[in-house]
């Protein structure tokens, strides 16, 4: 099962404990995470997650997380108006720790490789920084480890996640409301009214339904559109932050649940 979300990422304040595969021991080598790559680009993945990050870079990067059962093996950074992609790999590094023991970045259109480290946490076995993002890279190839460490967000969505109640909704957009400021350092959401046209939410009795979209910017300008129709997946929760918005529709006391993934189908 696909899901998409948006979540603002956070280093400092998240102490979990995740389910895993076993506890493993071992001495980390090149050879042996030249192994783990091949055995996890031929794993068949049970999840995947979209996550938008406004924190770590000066640009929002999009990163696709690949997930077996419960635990992260891989992610894909995207960054903004580059083909510049950032590959990472993870593996348990201690105490049921997983971490990224390899990352790559490549021009997504040439394949021409622009940096790679080989590390077992904070030990760096091998790296070739080409084009670092940043000097700090170059200098400190270890920071690319570390930056490239999307495990504390993903298990935060998905504890919080499972608490959620999870419906399909298509809807026509009542009105195009002004973008909300860009996300970075806060996180900004939108309600929107919806016309709805047919849902599994079980409240469906109602006309209108109201459906907050986080950081819909990154949707794009023109994505929302009065009159449209959109295919929808709605939770009762935002997955894992808060966010700052405003409800025009407040004094309506309609139901108001949260967009996880939406999709445009046609004007009607």
């Amino acid at each position: 099962m696909d899901r998409i979300l948006i979540i603002m990422k956070s280093r400092y304040i998240i102490t979990l404990v995740l389910i895993m595969l076993g506890n493993v021991a071992f001495t980390q080598t090149i050879e042996s995470i030249d192994s783990l790559k091949k055995q996890i680009d031929n794993t068949c993945f049970s999840d995947t997650v979209l996550i938008l990050d406004t924190i770590s870079s000066k640009e929002p990067i999009q990163v696709t997380a690949f997930l077996k059962g419960d635990t992260l093996l891989k992610t894909i950074v995207k960054y903004k108006d580059t083909p510049r992609i950032r590959l990472s790999y993870y593996q348990c590094v201690y105490e049921n720790r997983f971490s990224p023991v390899y990352v790559q970045d490549i021009d997504s259109l040439t394949n021409e490789i622009f940096l790679e480290v080989y590390g077992n946490h904070y030990q760096i076995l091998k790296s070739n920084i080409i084009k670092p993002l940043s000097e700090q890279e170059k200098k400190f190839p270890q920071r690319i480890l570390n930056f490239s460490d999307y495990q504390a967000a993903i298990v935060a969505f998905e504890l919080v996640d499972r608490k959620a109640s999870k419906y399909k909704l298509t809807g026509k957009l009542v009105e195009a409301l002004p973008l909300t400021p860009h996300c970075g350092i806060f996180a900004f959401a939108i309600v929107q009214k919806f016309e709805i046209i047919s849902t599994t939410y079980p409240d469906s009795n109602q006309k209108f339904i109201l459906l907050i979209q986080p950081c819909p910017e990154f949707l794009g300008k023109n994505f929302f559109n009065t009159g449209e129709i959109y295919d929808m997946d709605i939770a009762t929760n935002s997955g894992n932050i808060d966010y700052i918005y405003t409800n025009d529709y407040e004094e309506e006391k309609l139901s108001i649940l949260w967009i996880r993934e939406i999709k445009k189908t046609k004007k009607e």
